[in-house]
């Protein structure tokens, strides 16, 4: 598979478009969230197991990226590790029909294994089996402790140099679009983000970076620094700097209603019919923050 079926759209449609994303809550709390759509592109769909609230937080990422790297052809069915995110994010991607037949009992019944959530898809799990005491026993097969886990702000999702690139030419050119938001919705406040790409140490590659932004313009925009990078030694958390909108791979607002970003758009309509609303929201979320 290839990613031509998104080049060949000019920016015009994001691969978010391209599958579904199901949330399963079981009696029990058990949790299975899975995909729809991406088998069908000459992919595979994919099922996380038990993901936790942090997880659950940032699944829109976590699966666009890996959506990108199945499409891509780089994120294949049954290799044996891949490097989904940093720190952390070490996974294998387990044929379902395996799955069912080797995890772990506890993990056993979670995912619905008839016709329609077998085929052409996998599970997130751990790179090697889980082991009786002393390493004894036939191994058990483990879904992703990663996506069971706590996720550190500072995690960074992979994301190949033709998906980003694509992201950046999508974030580029509706970079106006966000300047005259952040002027039509400055009274409420809304929180403003976006990624910035920051030449690491060995200046071979970039690391991509959030920020909060403070201000923006038809050139760039005034930001600090909201997470640790990893690799650019000479900016910190916190910083506070100048950028140019050019360095921009990705931007959002956040808004009550949902996010407003490149490739959804959708939640600017509802702002400017029930604005008087919430204003009033923004307002009382204003007046419990601590000082």
């Amino acid at each position: 598979p290839t990613l031509s079926i998104l080049d060949e759209t000019d920016s015009g449609l994001d691969i978010d478009a391209l599958y579904g994303i199901h949330p399963v809550v079981s009696p029990d709390g058990s949790r299975w969230v899975h995909t729809h759509g991406l088998a069908a592109l000459g992919g595979f769909d994919i099922d996380l197991i038990n993901p936790s609230d942090e997880v659950l937080g940032v699944a829109h990422t976590l699966i666009r990226s890996l959506a990108f790297s199945i499409i891509e052809g780089s994120l294949m069915i049954d290799q044996p590790a891949f490097q989904i995110a940093q720190p952390g994010g070490l996974i294998r991607m387990v044929p379902a029909r395996e799955f069912d037949e080797q995890v772990d009992p506890r993990f056993r019944g979670i995912r619905e294994p008839d016709e329609n959530h077998v085929e052409n898809r996998a599970v997130l799990c751990e790179p090697k089996l889980k082991r009786g005491m002393l390493g004894l026993g036939k191994g058990k097969l483990e879904p992703s402790r990663f996506v069971r886990g706590k996720v550190s702000e500072n995690t960074v999702f992979a994301m190949s140099k033709t998906a980003t690139d694509l992201i950046t030419q999508r974030t580029q050119e509706t970079y106006p679009l966000l300047v005259e938001l952040m002027g039509e919705f400055e009274s409420l406040q809304l929180p403003v983000l976006a990624k910035v790409a920051c030449r690491t140490d060995s200046c071979d590659s970039y690391e991509h970076i959030w920020f909060e932004v403070h201000n923006a313009d038809a050139n760039g925009i005034d930001a600090t620094c909201v997470n640790q990078p990893y690799e650019v030694s000479g900016l910190s958390q916190g910083d506070r700097g100048r950028y140019g909108f050019g360095q921009l791979t990705e931007w959002q607002m956040q808004t009550p209603i949902g996010s407003i970003a490149p490739n959804q758009l959708g939640a600017i309509r509802h702002i400017r019919e029930n604005r008087e609303k919430l204003e009033e929201i923004m307002r009382q979320y204003r007046e419990e923050q601590p000082n």
